[in-house]
């Protein structure tokens, strides 16, 4: 535990404990603290005490970790230096994840240093990823109004915590990703669809640590985070069940009949969500980011060039799409391409 100050507009200190996960309790043992100009209502904005379970750990993460700090560069919504050290506690902890699923599928009969086993190694950490952010930014969105090209600022001080370790975890498992398509590459050669991916976490890193480093645009980039991560867990479940289809130890009819409703699944949620649900909200968000995006401390640079980002990313999934829709057609008894279940 640590102890921490506040102020507030020239009220005196508040000392206060700050315990991991359970937010803040004010000390009141038997020493009298005098609060001048300070009102419940401004203590309830400061202190998480009635925030979802979800999100007080998140910020317990945001909080409890000790700053790495990039020189020269400072956070947007504080004007501290720009903190990194749950981006890279992140990418250990998922790094450590990959080594644990690498083990564990080479103990139910995956073949040692095959591409099978990286790439579904890969899938299930990936997995992780994916089903632990669409958690937190679901939370993050049911606690604060949405507003693409907002600044940070202007929510309670708990939610830009939590919101900030839920982007640098995203960062991190960009981090992460980067080495492990290194680590990984065949024979030591990257091929296309690596530096494909590459310059996919590149470009989405930027974007993400813009609007920490400006203190603005950050639903901007959690909406293109949610939308991207949605199909995920089942475009990962895909390649996994896939991949484990292939390998005699464990093949089985019931896994088929998974990967076969969960083809469906992916493919469907993928169609809708980015042929449909995600355009239309990107429209929305870059109309905000024009009309607002200045006001809000956003140089016109950054806000072209994230809209160009969001629409490289929709014309990235155009082929995508394309695949599904030829997923979902052998689900359909006259395409001449239904299977039985």
């Amino acid at each position: 535990r640590r102890l921490k100050r506040s102020t507030h507009g020239g009220s005196i200190v508040v000392l206060r404990f700050h315990f991991l996960f359970h937010g803040y309790m004010p000390i009141h043992n038997h020493t009298t603290f005098v609060l001048k100009e300070r009102n419940e209502e401004t203590m309830a904005e400061k202190i998480p005490q009635n925030i979802p379970f979800v999100l007080k750990c998140w910020h317990g993460l945001s909080t409890s970790l000790p700053p790495v700090t990039i020189p020269f560069v400072k956070s947007g919504r504080n004007g501290q230096p720009l903190n990194i050290s749950v981006s890279l506690f992140s990418a250990l902890v998922l790094s450590t994840i990959n080594v644990i699923m690498g083990k564990s599928l080479l103990a139910i009969g995956f073949p040692e240093n095959e591409k099978v086993t990286q790439e579904t190694t890969g899938s299930l950490t990936a997995e992780c990823h994916s089903n632990t952010l669409l958690i937190g930014l679901a939370f993050l969105f049911l606690t604060h109004k949405y507003e693409p090209a907002a600044k940070m600022a202007t929510a309670p001080l708990w939610w830009q915590e939590c919101c900030d370790a839920v982007i640098s975890f995203c960062i991190g498992y960009m981090i992460y990703d980067f080495m492990f398509i290194i680590v990984s590459a065949e024979n030591g050669v990257l091929s296309g669809d690596d530096y494909t991916f590459m310059a996919h976490h590149i470009m989405t890193t930027m974007y993400m640590m813009q609007t920490r480093i400006y203190g603005a645009g950050h639903f901007s980039a959690m909406i293109c985070m949610f939308l991207g991560e949605f199909t995920n867990p089942f475009h990962n479940g895909y390649y996994i069940l896939q991949n484990a289809l292939s390998l005699d130890c464990c093949k089985s009819v019931l896994l088929e009949n998974v990967q076969y409703v969960n083809t469906f699944i992916f493919a469907s949620t993928y169609v809708v969500i980015r042929a449909a649900v995600g355009p239309a909200y990107f429209l929305h968000a870059c109309y905000d980011l024009v009309v607002n995006g200045r006001k809000n401390g956003l140089p016109i640079w950054v806000i072209t060039l994230w809209i160009i980002l969001i629409w490289g990313v929709v014309y990235g999934s155009v082929p995508w799409v394309q695949l599904c829709w030829d997923m979902l057609m052998e689900y359909v008894p006259d395409s001449g391409k239904a299977q039985e279940l």
